[in-house]
């Protein structure tokens, strides 16, 4: 399947670079949108089979668009299906809160990652951005029954906090990684809710890191009402410059999206196939959410 309009583009001359895979395939012979490794901001918790490297996800979305209706970003932890759903927030506020929810029939998911993405119509504003993530919520050990759980025992009380810089940032020999798309089953999918996909504007180009979140969402109703924030995983965040200058003059956008792992299921062990349905600027926005921090001049 050809990537159509997804490929990476330089900053400057808004240029497509070369078409080559820049992303380390995996087991099978899927193209980079949506079968691949690729880095962490910090060491992951589970390893990425058969890879070994503790700053590697390994991503495996081969099953089309199903595990697009399983999770999502929201602006509450309300158990309510429909707030549960989300939907595509765009925000100017540097300090907020967003939590990942599940409405899937397994009733839990392993593990959280988060895909960070940077964009600014000044590439100096860019390199000067740091967004602080601090999330919360549980992790467990995997039970070794597919698709049994949540979790052998009791879940346990967990955060992650981690700053995101420039040097977080994917690179490839080129240097620094632009791309418009995230990792998706089909290609072309946006960064954003309502995004332009045939915008080459540098605001809509972005640096990219994935984050490790390290705990996982419980959906099931045996556990939901007993644990903080109904089960779901708490994001707080917050945008600033590393310089202590204020942000503001440029267009500027962080984009949060999210990738859900588990264990044991029965598409095989490990597999990260969940994710955060989005839509493009004129498509159907039925069951999509995101969040998007977007600062105009």
């Amino acid at each position: 399947m050809a990537v159509l309009a997804g490929l990476l583009f330089a900053v400057f001359g808004v240029v497509p670079v070369a078409a080559d895979n820049p992303w380390s395939t995996g087991l099978y012979p899927f193209s980079y949108y949506n079968y691949t490794t690729i880095p962490s901001a910090n060491d992951v918790r589970f390893l990425p089979y058969p890879d070994t490297d503790t700053r590697l996800i390994n991503l495996t979305m081969f099953n089309g668009t199903g595990g697009m209706n399983a999770v999502h970003i929201s602006d509450s932890d309300e158990r309510n299906t429909a707030v549960l759903y989300g939907e595509g927030t765009e925000t100017d506020s540097t300090t907020d809160t967003f939590y990942v929810t599940d409405t899937g029939g397994r009733h839990y998911q392993d593990n959280i990652i988060l895909l960070v993405g940077v964009a600014s119509s000044n590439d100096d504003e860019r390199q000067k951005i740091a967004v602080d993530i601090d999330a919360s919520g549980y992790n467990w050990t995997p039970h070794t029954v597919v698709n049994q759980g949540p979790f052998e025992g009791e879940p346990v009380t967990a955060s992650t906090d981690i700053t995101i810089t420039k040097d977080d940032y994917a690179t490839d020999a080129e240097g620094g990684v632009y791309q418009n798309w995230k990792f998706a089953p089909n290609p072309n999918t946006p960064m954003y809710c309502g995004q332009d996909m045939s915008s080459t504007d540098s605001a809509n180009l972005f640096n990219w890191t994935a984050v490790d979140l390290k705990m996982g969402i419980i959906s099931n109703t045996t556990y939901w009402d007993q644990l903080n924030n109904n089960g779901t995983v708490k994001v707080d965040y917050n945008v600033r410059r590393t310089d202590g200058g204020d942000l503001g003059g440029n267009e500027t956008r962080i984009a949060f999206n999210m990738y859900a792992y588990n264990r044991y299921t029965s598409q095989g062990v490990n597999q990260t196939l969940w994710l955060n349905r989005v839509y493009a600027y004129g498509e159907d926005p039925t069951g999509s959410s995101g969040w998007l921090v977007h600062l105009e001049p």
